[in-house]
């Protein structure tokens, strides 16, 4: 029986008593359809056939009708048990006969295999013995009160037998059997199982509305902390860092105060130019461009000694910068700053630098600084840079709601980084992807068939990001991705535009975010950096995340995912 239960929702006594016969007496090569509806009769535009039993002589519909029947002047009426009457001018043997030739019609349409079966009809009216007669009434495909003595397989004979007989009258021709796989066809055809389900694409839009009004919910912190002049803010990847450093920097930009808004990665910086545009007393730097430029404007870069890149930003620059600001009179100018990702620069030379932006300085100026000790990817946290914050005693306030993941997300983020459990908000998502590569040639070929499948499931090019630890030309993508009909850009040398795939490094791709999210060449689950910098790459997504492991890191991998559970369960109590 399709479904296997008598639907609570059905009110006729009599089609529950049939439900049950055909249920019972019915053998095994039957299958019994109740309340089949019908879009395709050729006068309504919607019928319905109570029971369709589909077996090896045919497929047969059922009309059902309980209680008491009445003719009078050509119109039927229909009491039931409580006395209420429904009135039709057409008969259950022409509503049966004209919604069976619908039927057939379908079926033959979506598999002319079932052009040679039978397909008839019958009346049930278990409460009453039909007496009446008449030219559209055939006693033969009748089952009454008086057929509830015997088996309900009883009637079934006689109505593949009738029907049998008036087909071969008909065509002229015998008629077979149906076999199971044509009674499969049949069912499959009428009432065929399936499973729906939104694309990858559509789930996306429902997660990143969801994840919206979480952020939003965000902005509360910056009411409670709007009296405060001097904050430090500290929260886990995707806690709306970012989002709040942006409002503020609007809320002050509105009211005519000139703001610094200031990161490390050039591509976070551009976001944030972008998310404040409209504002002219806002400027949007990464710290180590906006030191060049005042370095090169007040005529200093001759002073810039011969050093590594990292020795040049994180000591030489930021002093000479100070040194800049002072020489082109714009020492401590801005009213405000703001500093997105600061756990990266947390170092004396950086923190004497805010100190000489700010109007007040850092002790009795307008300052908020946001940050997350997690993902120190450059390494850049010290307690001297964090000592000089902490004196002059800023408002503190912790995020610890991850609203920018799905919970599928969130969780591999802390299993590959071994960083502690977060709560967050109760956004589902698809299941986060594992793939286990033996070499390059395997995982370019991997990335390529998760990114094709992710393209069928509607997903732009544009909200795929691949992250790696390389860069592009560094990396086994170089050569691009295979099959795949969207090029493999270098995210940071190539404009951002729509029909392209774009490659990231991980440290490049701080503080940003995508839908989807492949992160690639991962190889290292033990070191200090490396699981910074997983962790990083892997809360990036807002929608999907796929991980490529080298697959000699699997147990590490394994025994990570058992120490999480571990983890989890004690936090659990």
């Amino acid at each position: 029986m399709l479904p296997p239960e008598c639907s609570d929702s059905t009110r006729s006594g009599a089609e529950r008593k049939v439900f049950t016969w055909i249920e019972q007496d019915l053998g095994n090569e039957w299958v019994g359809l109740h309340s089949v509806g019908e879009i395709n009769h050729p006068t309504k535009p919607w019928a319905e056939i109570d029971f369709v039993i589909i077996g090896p002589a045919g497929i047969f519909c059922i009309e059902v009708k309980g209680g008491r029947i009445t003719r009078r002047d050509g119109v039927w009426y229909f009491i039931d048990r409580d006395d209420n009457v429904a009135t039709k001018t057409e008969g259950p043997f022409q509503q049966v006969a004209s919604a069976a030739a619908a039927l057939r019609a379908f079926l033959v349409t979506r598999d002319p295999e079932l052009r040679a079966a039978v397909v008839g009809h019958g009346v049930a009216t278990p409460d009453i013995a039909f007496e009446a007669s008449g030219p559209d009434i055939e006693p033969r495909i009748i089952y009454d009160q008086r057929d509830t003595v015997r088996p309900f397989t009883a009637y079934v004979r006689r109505l593949s037998d009738y029907w049998h007989e008036r087909v071969e009258q008909m065509t002229r021709r015998g008629v077979g059997m149906l076999n199971q796989r044509q009674r499969q066809l049949a069912v499959s055809a009428i009432r065929g199982d399936f499973d729906l389900r939104p694309s990858l694409a559509a789930r996306a839009d429902r997660i990143n509305q969801d994840l919206l009004e979480l952020t939003k919910q965000q902005y509360q912190v910056l009411d409670g902390l709007r009296e405060n002049e001097r904050t430090l803010i500290r929260g886990c990847a995707g806690s709306g860092k970012t989002w709040l450093g942006v409002e503020e920097a609007r809320r002050h930009g509105r009211a005519g105060k000139s703001v610094l808004l200031c990161c490390r990665t050039p591509l976070l910086a551009d976001f944030l130019q972008r998310s404040v545009h409209d504002l002219a007393a806002v400027t949007c730097v990464d710290l180590r461009s906006f030191m060049l430029n005042l370095v090169a404007e007040a005529n200093l870069k001759d002073r810039l000694p011969k050093a590594e890149e990292a020795d040049l930003f994180a000591v030489f620059l930021p002093e000479l910068t100070v040194d800049a600001l002072v020489s082109l009179d714009r020492y401590r100018a801005y009213d405000v700053l703001i500093v997105d990702e600061a756990q990266d620069l947390f170092l004396l030379p950086f923190v004497e630098l805010f100190d000489a932006l700010v109007k007040g300085g850092l002790a009795h100026g307008r300052w908020m600084i946001f940050a997350d000790a997690y993902q120190d990817v450059f390494e850049s946290t010290s307690a001297d840079g964090l000592r000089p914050l902490s004196d002059v005693q800023p408002a503190q306030y912790r995020l610890t709601v991850n609203c920018r993941n799905t919970k599928p997300v969130a969780v591999a983020a802390q299993i590959l980084s071994g960083t502690d459990w977060t709560e967050t908000l109760h956004t589902s998502g698809p299941d986060v992807e594992h793939y286990f590569y033996t070499s390059e040639s395997e995982q370019r070929r991997q990335v390529s068939k998760c990114i094709l499948r992710w393209l069928g499931n509607n997903v732009k090019p544009e909200n795929i990001v691949v992250l790696s630890n390389e860069g592009l030309r560094q990396s086994s993508f170089r050569d691009g991705l295979i099959d795949v009909p969207y090029p493999l850009v270098d995210g940071n040398s190539h404009a951002s535009g729509s029909n392209e795939i774009r490659f990231f490094r991980i440290a490049d791709f701080k503080g940003m975010e995508s839908d989807i999210v492949a992160l690639v060449d991962v190889d290292n689950l033990t070191d200090r950096a490396a699981l910074l910098s997983a962790y990083v790459g892997a809360t990036r997504p807002r929608v999907g995340l796929a991980v490529f492991m080298d697959v000699a890191i699997k147990p590490v991998y394994e025994a990570k995912a058992f120490d999480y559970g571990a983890r989890f369960d004690k936090s659990k109590g």
